[in-house]
Protein backbone atom coordinates (compact mmCIF):
# COMPACT_ATOMS: atom_id res chain seq x y z
CA UNK A 1 0.00 0.00 0.00
CA UNK A 2 1.16 3.77 -0.67
CA UNK A 3 1.59 6.34 1.47
CA UNK A 4 -0.74 8.41 -0.44
CA UNK A 5 -3.71 6.40 -0.17
CA UNK A 6 -2.72 5.71 3.80
CA UNK A 7 -2.72 9.41 3.83
CA UNK A 8 -5.62 9.44 2.35
CA UNK A 9 -7.91 7.35 4.29
CA UNK A 10 -6.29 8.72 7.62
CA UNK A 11 -7.47 12.37 6.62
CA UNK A 12 -11.18 11.40 5.69
CA UNK A 13 -11.09 9.40 8.82
CA UNK A 14 -10.34 12.43 11.02
CA UNK A 15 -13.23 14.50 9.12
CA UNK A 16 -15.67 11.26 10.75
CA UNK A 17 -16.29 9.54 7.79
CA UNK A 18 -16.38 5.50 8.38
CA UNK A 19 -14.45 3.09 6.54
CA UNK A 20 -17.46 2.38 4.03
CA UNK A 21 -17.61 5.69 3.04
CA UNK A 22 -14.36 6.09 3.01
CA UNK A 23 -13.87 3.17 0.75
CA UNK A 24 -15.85 4.77 -1.64
CA UNK A 25 -13.31 7.26 -2.53
CA UNK A 26 -10.08 5.07 -2.04
CA UNK A 27 -8.67 2.19 -4.47
CA UNK A 28 -8.59 0.01 -1.21
CA UNK A 29 -10.68 -3.18 -0.30
CA UNK A 30 -13.15 -2.61 2.94
CA UNK A 31 -10.62 -4.38 4.59
CA UNK A 32 -7.77 -2.60 4.13
CA UNK A 33 -9.34 0.44 5.06
CA UNK A 34 -10.34 -0.83 7.90
CA UNK A 35 -6.67 -1.66 8.90
CA UNK A 36 -5.29 1.33 8.11
CA UNK A 37 -7.56 3.03 10.47
CA UNK A 38 -6.69 0.31 13.39
CA UNK A 39 -3.05 0.74 12.76
CA UNK A 40 -3.44 4.17 13.11
CA UNK A 41 -5.47 4.12 16.21
CA UNK A 42 -3.13 1.27 18.08
CA UNK A 43 -0.04 3.68 16.81
CA UNK A 44 -1.78 6.63 19.08
CA UNK A 45 -1.23 3.78 21.85
CA UNK A 46 2.54 3.57 21.07
CA UNK A 47 5.74 5.72 21.50
CA UNK A 48 6.33 6.73 17.64
CA UNK A 49 10.10 5.49 16.53
CA UNK A 50 12.12 8.27 16.35
CA UNK A 51 13.91 6.90 13.17
CA UNK A 52 10.81 6.87 11.52
CA UNK A 53 8.18 9.36 10.45
CA UNK A 54 4.42 8.99 12.22
CA UNK A 55 2.70 7.34 8.97
CA UNK A 56 5.87 5.57 7.89
CA UNK A 57 5.05 3.85 11.53
CA UNK A 58 1.60 3.30 10.42
CA UNK A 59 2.12 1.97 7.62
CA UNK A 60 4.42 -0.43 8.71
CA UNK A 61 1.66 -1.57 11.57
CA UNK A 62 -0.70 -2.16 8.43
CA UNK A 63 1.84 -4.31 7.07
CA UNK A 64 1.91 -6.81 9.73
CA UNK A 65 -0.70 -9.78 9.95
CA UNK A 66 -2.61 -9.04 12.94
CA UNK A 67 -0.19 -6.47 14.38
CA UNK A 68 -2.21 -5.88 17.35
CA UNK A 69 -1.37 -9.43 18.84
CA UNK A 70 2.21 -9.27 17.19
CA UNK A 71 4.19 -6.86 19.83
CA UNK A 72 5.61 -3.90 18.88
CA UNK A 73 9.06 -4.85 17.96
CA UNK A 74 10.00 -2.52 15.38
CA UNK A 75 14.12 -2.87 15.25
CA UNK A 76 12.74 -6.23 14.64
CA UNK A 77 12.40 -5.18 10.88
CA UNK A 78 15.32 -2.86 10.75
CA UNK A 79 18.34 -3.50 8.74
CA UNK A 80 21.72 -2.56 9.43
CA UNK A 81 22.12 0.08 6.36
CA UNK A 82 18.90 1.85 7.73
CA UNK A 83 20.34 1.69 11.19
CA UNK A 84 23.96 3.05 9.91
CA UNK A 85 21.42 6.22 7.75
CA UNK A 86 19.16 6.75 10.92
CA UNK A 87 22.59 6.73 13.45
CA UNK A 88 24.39 9.32 11.06
CA UNK A 89 21.14 11.10 10.88
CA UNK A 90 20.82 11.35 15.11
CA UNK A 91 17.54 9.50 14.79
CA UNK A 92 18.36 6.22 16.37
CA UNK A 93 17.42 5.62 19.95
CA UNK A 94 18.30 1.33 19.99
CA UNK A 95 22.38 1.71 19.20
CA UNK A 96 22.32 -1.46 20.82
CA UNK A 97 20.38 -3.48 18.32
CA UNK A 98 22.49 -6.39 16.63
CA UNK A 99 21.41 -8.57 13.61
CA UNK A 100 21.12 -12.09 12.89
CA UNK A 101 19.36 -14.82 10.77
CA UNK A 102 16.65 -16.41 12.35
CA UNK A 103 15.36 -19.59 11.02
CA UNK A 104 11.95 -18.94 9.07
CA UNK A 105 8.94 -20.85 10.85
CA UNK A 106 8.05 -23.29 7.93
CA UNK A 107 12.07 -24.36 7.98
CA UNK A 108 12.68 -22.85 4.03
CA UNK A 109 15.61 -20.57 4.73
CA UNK A 110 16.41 -17.79 7.34
CA UNK A 111 15.10 -14.38 7.56
CA UNK A 112 17.25 -11.00 8.53
CA UNK A 113 16.15 -10.08 12.01
CA UNK A 114 17.17 -6.91 14.84
CA UNK A 115 17.15 -8.13 18.51
CA UNK A 116 18.47 -6.35 21.78
CA UNK A 117 21.80 -8.14 23.11
CA UNK A 118 20.72 -8.65 26.20
CA UNK A 119 17.77 -10.98 25.48
CA UNK A 120 17.65 -14.38 24.78
CA UNK A 121 16.56 -13.68 21.12
CA UNK A 122 20.37 -13.15 20.41
CA UNK A 123 20.31 -16.89 21.21
CA UNK A 124 18.14 -17.84 18.49
CA UNK A 125 20.23 -16.03 15.81
CA UNK A 126 23.34 -16.67 13.87
CA UNK A 127 25.18 -13.04 13.92
CA UNK A 128 25.68 -11.48 10.04
CA UNK A 129 29.54 -11.50 9.43
CA UNK A 130 31.06 -8.07 8.89
CA UNK A 131 30.71 -8.57 5.00
CA UNK A 132 26.91 -8.98 5.23
CA UNK A 133 26.85 -6.08 8.06
CA UNK A 134 28.23 -3.66 5.41
CA UNK A 135 26.24 -4.72 2.25
CA UNK A 136 24.22 -2.46 0.60
CA UNK A 137 21.45 -5.35 -0.42
CA UNK A 138 21.51 -8.22 2.23
CA UNK A 139 20.14 -11.79 0.17
CA UNK A 140 18.36 -14.27 1.75
CA UNK A 141 20.55 -16.75 3.62
CA UNK A 142 19.25 -20.26 2.93
CA UNK A 143 22.29 -21.87 4.45
CA UNK A 144 22.60 -24.03 7.49
CA UNK A 145 23.35 -22.11 10.66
Amino acid sequence: MRYPQIEKVLDLASQGWDAHRIKSEVDLTLSEVQTVIKAERFARTQPNPTCCSRLQFIAWLDAIPDFKHAGIRFCHDCTPEFKRKSLKAGKCNHREVVFGWRRISDGEGYELVGVPPNTLMVNSIKPLTAQEYWAKEIPMFKGEV
